[in-house]
């Protein structure tokens, strides 16, 4: 028992959430909901069938699973096996089979429909955190409290694969729809990239600053979205392997109950529950806060069961259960705009492209724009003439899109906002020129709002420094000098770029006063460079004996001032001793330069 408690404590608990997507931002009661259901037992995990989106399977603290329907809000069974917590819950693909994991250790797969057991698979020796099937169904994933993960094909209930090496818990997985990639969580805040074809570990991503309790990759595959006990959600480029957002809006109750317990997407929304108490709903594109869902409640011993969230196939309803017992069914209505195919907001060439995609395809559905039960060249026709409609005032728009931060000034903030978000598809403030993809006309287009002589300023041109490189800059220009485009509003933007990298280019390699000065324990050193070179700097005593080195790495030209881009010394020796109160010297090498100066550390 003490081992689930800690179970508990470490990793809070994983729940579903299902919606479309929502556009603009809403008050919670703008949202209707029901109560599913209302009882004494913690909702600990809930997962919808995907092929029947209005099956919902809902694992207890009491050991029950219950199967719900909820488009009449009938309980059709129950499945009583245990005592032991239901941690997780799993439909299958095809919607045939739901695996469960409990703290017994056992992963139990049931035939849907007659509640029969399947296989009792019994390998883990301590308690099964996680689950999750591959897009193809032929691989099930089982992740557990030791640290291990387990990969098993759920036909015959043999164990194909396990990736070990790691001792800290698993507390979350996820497959990849588009690959054969599975992505893990840990309590040593760290997620690792598994190909699943060779059982090697492909790379791991680092940001999160508490344990990563859940995971979820958007509908193609090419972001990852990571919930953390550090109560932030970040999403990750997978192409890039790096973050592209962090979203901050969940509260910091108290120590131990700010985790963000789930996280899942739809086509253009992003949903995450948290020890908060809320079920907060982003722009997936652009991270911004839509919706804050509050109906549930708990008291403070049990907010380590709060709401978790994930979407189901239909995408029109939202269920969330918590530490009060409840399960709630939130309504979102669909977007109503003639030939908004994808529910994205706009009508541009992705919309046109799913009706093209869908073609022939019989049934009501959301390509099927003219409502005659059949996707067909009349749908295309609609689609085509939305977009001609608004094409004059999408241009009109442009020119005050170009603000993508919403600062009202436009600089090289926004410009970095664009460059986070390249090669997003989907509605976003990135989307400059409003064409359905982020690319480098939206960030071309934004650089030629920006007032360069008003950039040149001093306090400008240092927030330039601290977010923008001139190897960044000049990344762009090539990419947008391939594009073709001979608009004036194009051209002028590569002009303003050119001048840009002109700006932050320094003429001479120089190393500057570190700051603070005098400090105590830490400071950092600014330099910048006229041409690429290895940095290294030296710190040495006023007897002349080396302290420290700093091995920066090869460096591209530009100005090193900010604290993100600076050397940085802790005040320690190379032994990791703190050194005492005195002068000292440090020396910057870059190449073949070479300065030094002097600075006091005052304690």
């Amino acid at each position: 028992m003490k081992s689930i408690l800690r179970l508990i404590s470490s990793f809070g608990i994983l729940i579903l959430i299902l919606l479309v997507p929502s556009v603009g931002r809403s008050n919670p009661n703008d949202i209707p909901h029901s109560v599913l259901t209302n009882q004494a037992s913690t909702v600990l995990s809930i997962a919808f069938n995907p092929k029947k989106s209005n099956i919902l399977a809902c694992g207890l603290s009491d050991g029950r699973i219950q199967v719900w329907d909820t488009s009449t809000h009938t309980l059709l069974y129950i499945i009583y096996y245990d005592k032991d917590l239901i941690f997780s819950l799993a439909f299958s693909p095809d919607g045939s089979v739901l695996a469960s994991g409990s703290a017994d250790g056992n992963v139990r797969l049931w035939n849907v429909g007659t509640e029969k057991l399947r296989h009792k698979l019994s390998e883990h020796t301590d308690l099964v955190t996680c689950l999750a099937f591959s897009a193809d169904g032929k691989t099930l994933a089982s992740g557990s409290g030791n640290g291990t993960i387990r990969l098993w094909n759920p036909d015959t209930g043999e164990q194909k694969n396990v990736l070990q090496g790691y001792e800290v818990p698993v507390s979350s997985l996820a497959f990849s729809p588009t690959e054969n990639t599975l992505v893990t969580g840990r309590a040593d805040n760290i997620i690792r990239v598994w190909d699943l074809a060779t059982g090697t570990l492909r790379h791991i991503l680092l940001g999160h600053e508490g344990p990563v309790i859940s995971l979820a990759f958007s509908l193609d595959g090419s972001t990852l979205a990571s919930g953390s006990a550090d109560s932030t959600v970040r999403l990750w480029d997978m192409t890039k392997d790096k973050t592209v957002k962090t979203l901050t809006a969940h509260t910091i109750l108290t120590e131990h109950t700010d985790w963000v317990n789930s996280v899942a997407f739809n086509r253009t929304t992003l949903a995450s529950g948290s020890h908060d108490k809320t079920i907060r709903l982003w722009d997936a594109n652009t991270g911004k806060l839509q919706h804050t869902l509050t109906e549930h409640t708990g008291s403070v011993e049990s907010l380590a069961f709060n709401t978790g969230v994930a979407f189901n196939a239909d995408g029109n309803t939202l269920a969330s259960g918590g530490a009060d017992g409840r399960v709630l069914l939130w309504k979102l209505a669909p977007s109503q705009i003639l030939g908004d195919v994808n529910g994205d907001g706009f009508v541009n060439r992705l919309d046109l492209a799913i009706v093209d995609s869908m073609l022939g395809t019989r049934g009501h559905n959301r390509a099927d724009v003219s409502g005659n039960s059949i996707v067909d060249i009349a749908d295309l026709v609609l689609v085509t003439n939305a977009i001609e409609d608004t094409a004059a005032e999408r241009n009109a728009r442009v020119s005050g899109r170009t603000d993508v931060n919403n600062d009202r000034v436009v600089d090289t903030e926004d410009l970095v906002a664009v460059d986070k978000l390249l090669g997003t598809i989907g509605q976003s403030d990135a989307d400059v020129n409003i064409d359905g993809i982020v690319n480098i006309v939206d960030l071309v287009l934004v650089a030629n709002a920006i007032d360069i002589e008003a950039a040149s300023a001093p306090s400008l041109h240092n927030r330039a420094t601290a977010l923008i490189t001139t190897e960044q800059i000049q990344g762009w220009l090539t990419e947008a000098r391939l594009s073709g485009d001979t608009s004036l509003a194009y051209q002028r933007g590569i002009l303003v770029l050119e001048q840009l990298l002109a700006m932050l280019k320094p003429k001479t390699t120089v190393l500057l006063p570190n700051y603070p000065n005098p400090f105590n324990p830490e400071t950092w050193i600014p330099y910048q460079l006229e041409k690429p070179a290895d940095v290294t700097v030296t710190i040495y005593a006023p007897n002349g004996t080396l302290v420290r080195t700093l091995e920066v790495g090869h460096q591209p030209a530009g100005i090193y001032q900010s604290r993100a881009r600076a050397a940085y010394w802790d005040g320690k020796n190379a032994y990791g001793e703190p050194v005492a109160s005195s002068f000292y010297f440090y020396t910057l090498t870059a190449g073949e330069f070479t300065a030094t100066r002097k600075m006091l550390i005052q304690k």
